[in-house]
């Protein structure tokens, strides 16, 4: 459903796509789609937007713990700012790609190193979830 969503013709450039579940008033079980990714395992931006939806719509209160594949992340509301609280850690690596002829590049300089390659993530296991639109 993420991957129909993200190139629905009312998204012409695309778009990211979070579902969302809430578990009580201060925890969301949260799924990521990312716009040319696919599913990914967290996502600190997904995860304040969707604490954020929540807590708008009165179905969370902070502080608001989001789970997510990778492991839970922790946000706060003090006045108008969201505050994100989770650890960080590298799940890709990657190994340059060096062109046989780069235009522009003399001989001998650093070539452009290609982009990393993200681990496939684990299939969600749990039940369809509802998602939240703004209105």
């Amino acid at each position: 459903m993420g991957a129909e969503l993200e190139r629905h013709p009312r998204f012409p450039g695309r778009t990211n796509v979070s579902f969302i579940r809430v578990v009580d008033e201060h925890t969301l079980d949260v799924r990521f789609f990312e716009r040319g990714a696919g599913e990914t395992m967290s996502s600190g931006t997904g995860s304040t937007g969707a604490a954020a939806a929540a807590m708008a719509r009165g179905l969370v209160k902070s502080p608001v713990r989001v789970l997510t594949p990778a492991g839970p992340l922790d946000l706060r509301q003090e006045n108008d700012d969201l505050f994100l609280e989770g650890p960080a850690e590298i799940v890709a690596e990657g190994q340059p790609v060096r062109p046989s002829v780069q235009v522009g590049v003399p001989q001998g300089a650093p070539q452009p190193a290609a982009p990393a390659r993200p681990r496939p993530p684990s299939k969600p296991t749990w039940p369809a979830l509802r998602t939240l639109t703004a209105s």
